[in-house]
């Protein structure tokens, strides 16, 4: 999963517009890279979603605290079906 915080900024960052707009990504995590379907969560599965990253990342509820809009949280799901052509999605963080 990947936060749109835009660190606390009003509008949702340019990265996760063109997501909405190109769903295939390409994923890379360390040396690992894999093909994957960017998914917006809504609901009560942004909800689950929010508490636990916040729980572990409490920072987000900062950049939250200073804007009217949703921080948006993007499930990648990983494809078995090969490469994509989609931009990679980079991360230093682990993944889950």
């Amino acid at each position: 999963m990947v936060v749109a915080s835009n660190a606390g900024a009003m509008l949702d960052p340019q990265w996760f517009r063109n997501l909405l707009s190109h769903s295939q990504v390409l994923v890379e995590v360390g040396e690992e890279r894999y093909p994957a379907v960017a998914r917006a969560l809504t609901g009560a599965e942004y909800d689950a979603a929010w508490a636990d990253i916040t729980a572990r990342l409490p920072f987000f509820l900062d950049h939250q605290a200073g804007v009217q809009r949703r921080t948006p949280v993007v499930e990648l799901a990983r494809r078995d079906d090969g490469p994509t052509t989609g931009p990679p999605i980079r991360s230093s963080a682990t993944s889950k």
